[in-house]
């Protein structure tokens, strides 16, 4: 390890003792390649690392509060589901808290950045024609947020327990003795359960920008997300048409025969193909398309597995791979951008003036900083440590270095020349040549 000393005061206190502009204009600015340079990385992660990482944290406490109640709630085999039983109430519970906290919270949030919206037009027209508020629009966070109210307000109306009141007053959550009705409810509550326990684990990935790392990640996972759906439109088409054309074979097969069961109409031809493009396929019911009777069927599925597996599926991996090399470069700057709008417009606005002014202090900025051992230097730097090769991972950045010239020191002589490195080729030449 050896010591660094990082001059970032003015980049970090204004005149004021705030902070500074530069932060903001930096993150405003966008740009991957600037935030990768070590002194704006030290600077977040100084600002990451003492202060704003406890305050996002804090930030989604509440969040992570109530998805454990939704998956306590909602799934199976962790509360007892005996609806007449005492763990019934424990389950009321958690789904009451469910409804009153979590979807009373969205519901409030969004009622009002709706209506705020609308009153001074800050609006998108969807499809030319429907009016929707442009902030749905602004992050994913708050188009999940608002998808994940619509859906909680209709599992509210779809709950089981009120529903039940009407006709049982023990309080139990499930009434299927009373009707086909309450039976049918239950079991289609439990379905639309599915997709909002996803949605929370969507608004959970955000927790993965704790780690600058897994947040470079996330971002190459999200700029090749086209890319996948871009292909699964693809597979939809091609399955969409080939389950049409073998539709149209004729059924000359046995009852029990695959074409009848899997291929007699165009909606079974579909999830079959789908299933042979996933893999999810059994291997028998291949043995049974090569013996059956209609012997173009067997063609047909063979055409569709060259399509798909054979090149579509190759071509995927080649473009993958090709889009994979031009983010992977600047995947850790829009890692750095993320976690630096997040310390500016999540954190920084929960940090005191009473802490900030500690933390100013604590960094001695108004203090000269050595440069070695005795060797007093100039103010506004901040000491640390790094590795003796921390410098490779910024390779596009250029290092100024200390060259030194011996003989006298007077203003007469000349400056020396600067001399370019040597390459290696050289250096061995003249080595052999010794």
């Amino acid at each position: 390890m050896r010591r660094v000393n990082y001059y970032i005061g003015r980049m970090l206190v204004d005149e004021e003792g705030a902070l500074a502009p530069s932060m903001q204009k930096l993150v405003k600015h966008g740009d991957p390649n600037l935030l990768c340079h070590p002194c704006t990385r030290f600077v977040f992660d100084l600002l990451w690392s003492r202060m704003c990482c406890l305050a996002f944290i804090i930030t989604k406490l509440w969040f992570v509060l109530t998805l454990l109640d939704f998956i306590v709630g909602l799934q199976y085999g962790i509360l007892m589901f005996d609806s007449a039983g005492p763990g019934r109430f424990a389950l009321i519970g958690c789904r009451l808290f469910m409804y009153i906290f979590s979807l009373g919270q969205l519901f409030i949030k969004h009622t009002a950045q709706v209506s705020s919206a609308y009153k001074e037009a800050r609006t998108v027209r969807c499809l030319k024609r429907v009016p929707l508020p442009a902030y749905l629009f602004s992050s994913r966070q708050e188009f999940v947020e608002f998808v994940l109210a619509l859906f909680l307000m209709c599992m509210l109306a779809m709950e089981p327990f009120l529903h039940c009141l009407n006709v049982d007053d023990r309080w139990v959550t499930n009434c299927c003795e009373h009707g086909e009705f309450y039976c049918s409810l239950s079991d289609n509550y439990d379905r639309i359960s599915t997709i909002p326990m996803l949605l929370y684990f969507v608004l959970a990935a955000d927790l993965i920008h704790l780690n600058i790392h897994l947040s470079s990640f996330a971002v190459i996972c999200t700029s090749l997300w086209w890319e996948f759906v871009l292909y699964l439109g693809a597979l939809t088409f091609l399955a969409t048409a080939f389950a049409s054309a073998i539709a149209c074979l004729p059924q000359t097969g046995a009852d029990d025969s695959v074409q009848l069961r899997d291929f007699y109409n165009w909606p079974s031809a579909f999830q079959s193909l789908l299933s042979m493009a996933l893999s999810m396929y059994g291997g028998n019911n291949y043995e049974e398309i090569a013996t059956a009777d209609e012997v173009p069927l067997k063609w047909w599925i063979m055409a569709f597995g060259a399509c798909w597996h054979i090149f579509l599926m190759n071509l995927m991996v080649a473009q993958l791979c090709e889009s994979y090399r031009g983010i992977f470069r600047d995947a850790m700057g829009h890692a750095w951008l993320t976690r630096g709008t997040l310390i500016l417009e999540t954190a920084m606005p929960l940090i005191s003036a009473k802490r900030w002014k500690a933390f100013v202090d604590d960094l001695h900025l108004e203090e000269p900083c050595e440069l070695d051992e005795g060797d007093v230097g100039p103010r506004s730097g901040v000491p640390t440590v790094e590795g003796p090769f921390e410098y490779l991972k910024s390779p596009n950045v250029d290092l100024d270095r200390v060259c030194r010239f011996g003989g006298l020191a007077s203003m007469d002589l000349p400056w020396p020349e600067d001399k370019p490195d040597e390459d290696s080729n050289a250096q061995l030449q003249q080595l052999t040549q010794k």
